[in-house]
C-alpha cells in the first residue's frame, strides 16, 4: 500500500516519524518484530494480557508514583476507538478511525515510530454516538494478526507486513443480522478474537445459531457457529476443566460454555439486563467462574463440573455488590477488585470471591479499566488520569497518580510490556517507563 493517497492526519504522521515503512524491519529486529535479543519481560499479544485476565507477570517495577511518577517516553496522534493496543516483541498493533476509515497500525514499541498500516473499511459508529471507529482488540498468534470489525468484517494480516492473508464476514457467511441495522446489536461486534487450536473464535451477530463463530486460521472459512442469544459485548475466553477444554462466553442473555472442537454448547447459565449489555470479560480462578454486568445484573461466582462429555455450572453466591459496566475486574489473592456502577455513578469496590461480601467501597478512581502487575492495580480513569492501587483487602489505598496524560474517553485497558505501559484514548497512543530506575 502507498502512502501519497492518503490525507488523513495518522497516516501522514507515520510517514513523518517512522525509520521504516511498508513491513521492512530493524537489524534487531527478526520478521515479525519479535527482538532478537528482547529485554526482561514478556508479550501483551491480545485483550488483557497473555492470559486474558489482565494480569501481567512483569518484575522490577516502578510500585510507588508518590515518590517517582513514570515519565512518558512518547506519544502520537491515533485517532478514535475502543481498541486496547498489544504488543508483541518491539512492536505495539492497535486499530483506530480516522477521516472516516478504520485502520491497523503497527508502531515500534520503543519508539513510537509507524512502521505500517492498512485500511478495514468504513468506521462503524453507534447509534447513541458514543465513538467512532474498532472496539475490538487485535490478537497476536503466530505472525498473524486477528482483526474483527464493528459490522463483522474479521481479516487476518501478516503482522511483519499489515498484507491481508484473507477476510470473511462472519454475520453475513453464519446468516445474521448486520449489526448497523436496527436489531439488537447495538454497539457493534465487540469482543476480540480468541485463537484455540486451528480456529479463531469470534462472538457474533446471535440471532441464528451464531452467537459464537468459529473460523479455520488458515483460510476463514466457517468450522462451526452456535448460540440463538442476542449479542453480548465482552470477549470469550478459554478454560480447562477436569481436562476438558471450553470456550466461555457471554451472550445478552446469558454465559454459555462451548466445546471447540464441534461447537456443541456445553451449557447455559441465565445472565443479562434490558440493554444486553454483558460487556465485562468473565474471569477463571481455579474451577470457578467470576461474571458481573451492570444495569441492576450484580455479580455471581459459578462453579464449573465437568465429567466425560457433560460438564455444568452450579452457583455458588450472587449479588447486586459489583456491577461491571464495561470494565473487567481483577481477582487478587482471594479478592475481587472493580468499578461497580453505571450511568448513575460509579464506585471502586472489593469483594471477598469466596463470598461476594463487601470489603470496601471508595470513591476513586471513578470510571476506569486496569490491568494488574505485583498486587498492584494499574487503572486507567476515562478522564484520562492513570492510578496506581495498592490491591489491599482492608482500604483503598492509592500509590500514586499521573494527571491528565490522556483527555478523550480512555476505555481501552492498557497493555503493559517489557516495563514499558501503553494507554490510548479517542485521540493519542502513550508509553510509560514502569521500569525501576
Amino acid at each position: 500500500m502507498t502512502l501519497s493517497p492518503i490525507r488523513s492526519v495518522l497516516l501522514a504522521m507515520l510517514v513523518l516519524t517512522s525509520a521504516i515503512i511498508g513491513g521492512a524491519t530493524s537489524a534487531a529486529d527478526t520478521p515479525d518484530g519479535r527482538s532478537q535479543h528482547p529485554a526482561g519481560g514478556s508479550d501483551w499479544p491480545q485483550f488483557l494480557g497473555p492470559q486474558r485476565n489482565g494480569h501481567s507477570t512483569e518484575e522490577n517495577l516502578n510500585l510507588d508514583w508518590t515518590r517517582r511518577k513514570p515519565p512518558l517516553l512518547w506519544r502520537v496522534p491515533l485517532g478514535k476507538g475502543f481498541s486496547s493496543p498489544i504488543v508483541v516483541g518491539e512492536r505495539l498493533y492497535v486499530t483506530a478511525s480516522k477521516d472516516g476509515k478504520d485502520y491497523v497500525v503497527c508502531y515500534n514499541a520503543n519508539t513510537g515510530n509507524g512502521i505500517w498500516f492498512r485500511e478495514l473499511g468504513t468506521t462503524f459508529l453507534d447509534r447513541q454516538r458514543q465513538g467512532a471507529g474498532p472496539r475490538s482488540t487485535p490478537t497476536y498468534h503466530d505472525g498473524l494478526l486477528y482483526c474483527l470489525q464493528p459490522e463483522g468484517d474479521l481479516f487476518c494480516l501478516q503482522s511483519s507486513t499489515g498484507d491481508v492473508v484473507w477476510k470473511t464476514n462472519v454475520i453475513r457467511q453464519a446468516n445474521g443480522d448486520n449489526p448497523g441495522k436496527k436489531t439488537e446489536y447495538y454497539w457493534g461486534l465487540s469482543g476480540s478474537p480468541l485463537i484455540e487450536a486451528n480456529l479463531v473464535i469470534v462472538p457474533s451477530a446471535g440471532n441464528r445459531d451464531n452467537a459464537f463463530v468459529a473460523c479455520d486460521r488458515t483460510d476463514g472459512h466457517i468450522v462451526w457457529s452456535v448460540g440463538t442469544d442476542p449479542p453480548g459485548y465482552a470477549s470469550p475466553i478459554m478454560i480447562t476443566v477436569a481436562d476438558q477444554r471450553q470456550i466461555i462466553g457471554f451472550t445478552g442473555q446469558s454465559l454459555m460454555a462451548i466445546s471447540p472442537t464441534d461447537g456443541k454448547q456445553l451449557w447455559r447459565f441465565p445472565w443479562g439486563n434490558q440493554y444486553n449489555c454483558n460487556c465485562a470479560t468473565p474471569l477463571i480462578d481455579g474451577e470457578t467462574l467470576l461474571i458481573s454486568s451492570a444495569y441492576g445484573t450484580g455479580v455471581s461466582q459459578l462453579l464449573v463440573q465437568a465429567e466425560g462429555q457433560s460438564s455444568g455450572v452450579i452457583p455458588l453466591w450472587s449479588n447486586k455488590n459489583l456491577q461491571n459496566q464495561f470494565a473487567t475486574s481483577m481477582i487478587v489473592d482471594g479478592h475481587v477488585y472493580g468499578p461497580h456502577g453505571d450511568n448513575a455513578g460509579v464506585t471502586f469496590r472489593c469483594l471477598e470471591l469466596q463470598t461476594g461480601d463487601r470489603s470496601w467501597v471508595a470513591r476513586e478512581p471513578g470510571k476506569c479499566t486496569m490491568i494488574e502487575a505485583a498486587g498492584h492495580l494499574i487503572c486507567q480513569v476515562e478522564s484520562g488520569d492513570l492510578v496506581l492501587v495498592k490491591a489491599d483487602p482492608k482500604s483503598y489505598t492509592e500509590r500514586g497518580r499521573v494527571a491528565g496524560l490522556l483527555h478523550d474517553k480512555a476505555w481501552a485497558p492498557p497493555a503493559l510490556s517489557r516495563g514499558r505501559l501503553y494507554s490510548r484514548d479517542q485521540q493519542e497512543l502513550i508509553c510509560l517507563d514502569l521500569r525501576q530506575p
